[in-house]
């Protein structure tokens, strides 16, 4: 699994505002839309992050995200797969890969509690059998560590860069 996002493109839906939730989907699916008519077919896709915690985020749901991504019909824009947020959403993240494999254009590593690396003890992620669930639904792409290292000093934070790294490498 390679790690990194070698000219990923990601963005974000934006709040709920006051148009609500159905007005915020028929937004999304129209920006969405435009995006993916800018998108150059030489690049990596544009991928959608649906991320939880941000109040008033509309699309803090992995499946709402699939859904719109489904709706533009384009091979041009993806979903980030963030497994902490996925994780923090709903759980079950395997069988989310699983399910969203064909819209799946990134994805990101995290700890889970604390955002922090990825193979202390107190993490509910098995992020080695993650990463073959990632290899057997035919996911290819690049796997951005997006967690931040415990370790008090640089040569700590390098150690847990590299053990995710590890880690990652199935």
């Amino acid at each position: 699994m390679n790690s990194g996002a070698m000219g990923r493109r990601e963005f974000m839906q934006g709040a709920v505002g006051a148009v609500g939730a159905a007005g915020t989907m028929g937004t999304g699916v129209v920006s969405t839309a435009g995006l993916a008519s800018l998108a150059l077919a030489d690049t990596p896709a544009p991928a959608m992050a649906p991320v939880k915690g941000h109040p008033d985020y509309f699309c803090d749901d992995i499946d709402l995200s699939v859904d719109i991504v489904k709706a533009v019909s384009s091979e041009r824009v993806k979903v980030l797969f963030d497994i902490y947020h996925v994780q923090i959403m709903h759980g079950d993240v395997i069988r989310r890969i699983r399910q969203h494999a064909a819209w799946i254009g990134h994805v990101h590593t995290a700890g889970n509690p604390g955002r922090c690396d990825l193979d202390v003890a107190d993490q509910e992620l098995n992020y080695r059998a993650i990463m073959k669930a990632l290899l057997e639904v035919g996911y290819r792409g690049f796997v951005g560590q997006e967690f931040i290292p415990r370790a008090a000093t640089k040569a700590g934070n390098l150690e847990a860069i590299r053990s995710a790294g590890r880690l990652c490498d199935v």
